[in-house]
């Protein structure tokens, strides 16, 4: 499907247009911030003039056709979650534009919280803990069943973003310590081939931009709302959580939890137990994927600038000092 191209005018003239058809609606609407732009999609904040609630009009530019499934997932979880851990609530969507119509939520997202607790530890494990919560509540939302993991998905996502690194970042990926840790990760692909493992319906981007906070915890963003083992999400939001803070983690805590004690130990407390098949080697091997892949990640997006550049090579740096520390942990399992 061919990429839309989205103005205001069009937003106004168009979408609201057939949004009040649709739903036999005579508002009249207006436009109250400029647009965010997303890499899938581009969300505007859009006003009532007959009330003062906004609303969310978020439309995907290359893939309308999965409004629908988002609109249902949207509705799935809203109505199963609680009123303090929730997602906004969905009001309708049109596919022929492929915009989704939500609840706007007018509050910060937890990266940009978690780095203001400076020595404050109790009231972030407790922030940390609450994230953990939400977490919980949204997988709770779908069935278990028992499956055998398969690997070949997780080195097949890591090669497609390696193949799109360019230019100087090349390097990055050509640092042995890099490629030390991806020849483990071929190691244990193997190991752990047929493992039978718990599988749900993770959020698949669970990441502090994608969790909003204030008076309630409201995650956007599951796009990649896929059946897959819950410790995914676990794992990816503690690799988050490292590079979300103002002190460097221990190195010794590192190696132990593959991310910072204080900050697991919140976050498990919150979530509450996950799968017992998931021993602390597949926990550190499932913590370097993902480490493998925010490396990768950030070694592919576009070039930020000023102080959003430094931002970018520290977070380099702590994804990289993560992964000495996890290939310092998965070696202790050798003669085991």
């Amino acid at each position: 499907m061919k990429k839309l191209k989205v103005t205001r005018d069009y937003v106004l003239n168009e979408i609201l247009k057939d949004y009040n058809d649709k739903y036999n609606l005579k508002d009249v609407w207006e436009i109250s911030d400029d647009e965010i732009i997303r890499r899938e999609a581009i969300i505007f904040k859009v006003k009532s003039q007959y009330h003062k609630k906004h609303i969310a009009i978020k439309i995907y530019t290359n893939h309308q056709a999965i409004v629908r499934k988002q609109y249902q997932a949207f509705k799935h979880y809203f109505e199963n979650m609680d009123d303090i851990y929730t997602v906004p609530e969905p009001y309708g969507y049109l596919l022929e534009s492929g915009a989704l119509v939500t609840e706007w939520i007018d509050y910060k997202g937890t990266d940009k919280q978690l780095w203001g607790f400076n020595m404050d530890f109790d009231a972030r494990s407790e922030f940390v803990a609450n994230i953990g919560k939400w977490l919980r509540k949204f997988h709770a939302c779908s069935e278990i069943t028992i499956q055998e993991y398969s690997s070949k998905s997780v080195i097949r996502k890591i090669d497609n973003m390696m193949a799109k690194v360019s230019g100087f970042n090349k390097l990055y990926i050509s640092l042995a310590s890099f490629k030390r840790a991806y020849n483990k990760i071929i190691e244990y692909n193997n190991k752990f081939e047929g493992l039978e493992l718990e599988y749900i319906d993770i959020h698949g981007d669970f990441t502090p931009s994608n969790l909003l906070a204030g008076d309630k915890y409201v995650g956007i963003d599951f796009n990649q709302n896929i059946e897959a083992p819950a410790i995914f999400d676990i794992a990816r939001f503690l690799i988050y959580l490292d590079v979300y803070r103002k002190f460097l983690t221990k190195g010794s805590s590192l190696s132990r939890y593959g991310c910072n004690e204080r900050d697991f130990k919140a976050f498990i407390s919150g979530y509450g137990e996950y799968d017992k098949n998931v021993t602390p080697e597949f926990f550190y091997y499932i913590q370097l994927c993902e480490v493998l892949r925010r490396f990768t990640s950030l070694c592919i997006g576009r070039k930020p600038k000023g102080i959003k550049r430094i931002y970018r090579l520290v977070e380099l740096y702590r994804v990289g000092r993560m992964a000495k520390y996890l290939l310092i942990a998965l070696d202790k399992f050798k003669n085991k």
